[in-house]
């Protein structure tokens, strides 16, 4: 196996789990925050 060899499977799984800490993050934030009408629909 050479070097260069991208492994677009691990590449694909931490791409998937940063977009779900952000979106886990945003949820977090709108529950602490009360969901806010100023937020916007839920």
């Amino acid at each position: 196996m050479s070097g260069s060899r991208i492994l677009w499977g691990q590449v694909s799984v931490v791409l998937l789990m940063i977009i779900l800490s952000w979106w886990m993050a945003t949820q977090w934030v709108a529950w602490k925050l009360g969901f806010q009408p100023q937020l916007g629909q839920p």
